[in-house]
C-alpha cells in the first residue's frame, strides 16, 4: 500500500469516526432526556411498586451507557458518568428504595442531592 492509499483510507476512517461520534452524542442527549423524564415519573409515582417500570427503564439505560463508558472507553460526560456509577446496582430492591426516597425528597439526578 502506498502513501496515497494510506492517506485515503485514513481520511475515510476519520470521516466515519466523526459521523459515528456525532451520532453517539445525539444518542447520549436522548438518553439523558429520557432519564430525566423517567426520574420525574418516579417522583410522581405514589409507591415504589408503581415506580418499578421506570426503574427498569433507567437500568436499561445505565447498562447501555456502562458498555459505552467501560467497554468502548467513550467519554460520555460527567453527568452521565455519575448516572452510570450511581445506578450501577439499580437492580437491587434496597437501592431502588433508596433512590425512590431520594427522588421523592426532591433529588432530580443521581448526584443532585449531595
Amino acid at each position: 500500500m502506498d502513501i496515497k492509499d494510506i492517506n485515503e483510507t485514513l481520511a475515510e476512517s476519520v470521516e466515519q469516526y466523526d459521523q459515528a461520534t456525532i451520532s453517539i452524542r445525539h444518542c447520549l442527549a436522548a438518553y439523558e432526556a429520557k432519564s430525566i423524564d423517567l426520574i420525574a415519573s418516579v417522583k410522581e409515582a405514589p409507591t415504589l411498586a408503581d415506580a418499578e417500570g421506570h426503574f427498569d427503564q433507567l437500568l436499561l439505560i445505565q447498562s447501555e451507557l456502562s458498555g459505552l463508558l467501560f467497554k468502548q472507553r467513550f467519554d460520555i460526560g460527567k453527568k452521565l458518568d455519575d448516572f452510570v456509577r450511581e445506578f450501577e446496582r439499580l437492580y437491587d430492591p434496597y437501592i431502588r428504595n433508596l433512590w425512590f426516597e431520594r427522588f421523592k425528597k426532591g433529588a432530580t439526578w443521581p448526584t443532585s442531592d449531595r
